[in-house]
């Protein structure tokens, strides 16, 4: 059997900030900001399915929208 080749793979995570329910929040309820936390991707391999979690903390999830291209 032949060696699998490696393809590399660019993936651009953007992050969109809702607008809908914003209001001034008091100091006791201040969110950390939202940060990633995953540092790198395992390669792919052409032909071959992919998927891997991105982790990320801080923030309000209900507040962001992920997308890959």
């Amino acid at each position: 059997m032949r060696g699998a080749m490696v393809a590399p793979l660019a993936v651009f995570v953007v992050v969109a900030f809702s607008s809908v329910g914003c209001s001034r929040r008091s100091k006791k309820h201040k969110r950390e900001p939202l940060q990633i936390a995953t540092t790198g991707l395992p390669d792919a391999t052409e032909g071959v399915a992919y998927s891997f979690a991105v982790q990320a903390t801080g923030g309000n999830a209900a507040n962001y929208t992920w997308s890959v291209s």
